[in-house]
């Protein structure tokens, strides 16, 4: 639902979110299909890691539910903007000690003191660009809360902020982006952090251009993902990941197309993304054994048609 005037406009409900915004606008597939970057990847087009590991998976990645949204009016000279506000939409429990299954019952079974995520789903975040002939320009930061156990006394937040541009030389459309995500674990109180980080992280950048020739769209993109300050002892280095993605699409009409796209992806020290798979990285302490082989090289593609209704 929204409300517009001269003034801005309004929204509320499950909204698009301003971070997730600048990975789409400045990818030239836009994160659909093979093509999509790896930082959409890395993200949130899944979860952001596994658990024990540092990372949990951002509900609020994509969309917002029981958002409130804000959006500058278009006649600001280029500039515009997109301010929003996500409740949670969980039960808390006041006193906390009522939290299921509750704190007899943890004190019985200190096994039983798993996350309640109360707090999960809260999203505070903004968008503000620039606009002009054939630049486009924003930066995005958030932060979403991901998950919080009242026994254990954490809130998990993940600070995100990007910045990208694109710019469109009539031949070529340049686009570019970096991004920045970094888990922060709040404690209630003055508690020794068992994982042995409280901010892990990781950074993401991309490089991409769209030709047109005729009828046609000629696209491709670079991008990467690395990630910083995991557990010590987990990782000799850092996991890491690359994907390279070229693309073809024919206009059959202003509504109607048909496109191609294929993309490779090599992981390195650990990491474990997929072309349109989950993310992750690698968890255990040394390489081999069951259940512990990940994905050293990627490769899809896609054919499709597209018809705009």
């Amino acid at each position: 639902m929204s409300l517009s005037s001269g003034l801005g406009e309004i929204r509320l409900g499950r909204d698009y979110t301003p971070t997730y915004w600048n990975d789409a606008v400045f990818d030239p597939f836009g994160n659909l299909g093979v093509g999509g970057s790896l930082i959409y990847t890395a993200s949130g087009g899944a979860a952001l890691g596994v658990p024990g590991s540092g990372f949990q998976s951002n509900p609020n990645y994509i969309r917002a539910s029981n958002s409130i949204g804000y959006l500058l009016p278009p006649n600001l000279g280029g500039i515009y903007g997109q301010f929003l506000y996500a409740l949670n939409e969980k039960t808390n429990y006041d006193p906390g000690g009522l939290t299921p299954p509750g704190v007899a019952a943890v004190v019985a079974n200190p096994a039983l003191a798993t996350a309640d995520n109360a707090r999960a789903g809260r999203y505070i975040g903004g968008r503000l660009g620039y606009m002009s002939g054939p630049l486009d320009t924003a930066v995005a930061f958030a932060r979403s809360t991901i998950a919080s156990n009242f026994f254990v006394g954490t809130t998990t937040n993940l600070d995100i902020w990007s910045i990208g541009a694109s710019y469109d030389f009539g031949m070529v459309k340049l686009f570019g982006e970096y991004s920045n995500n970094k888990q922060d674990v709040n404690f209630a109180t003055n508690t020794f952090n068992p994982v042995g980080t409280t901010k892990p992280g990781a950074n993401g950048a991309l490089l991409g251009f769209s030709i047109p020739v005729g009828a046609s769209l000629i696209r491709a993109s670079w991008s990467e993902v690395r990630y910083n300050n995991l557990p010590v002892g987990v990782f000799a280095s850092q996991p890491e990941a690359d994907q390279f993605a070229i693309g073809y699409v024919y206009n059959l009409s202003k509504r109607s197309a048909l496109y191609a796209s294929a993309s490779y992806l090599d992981n390195k020290n650990g990491a474990a993304l997929a072309v349109g798979g989950a993310p992750g990285f690698y968890t255990a302490t040394a390489p081999g054994g069951v259940g512990n082989a990940v994905p050293n090289k990627s490769m899809g593609y896609d054919l499709g048609f597209r018809h705009i209704f």
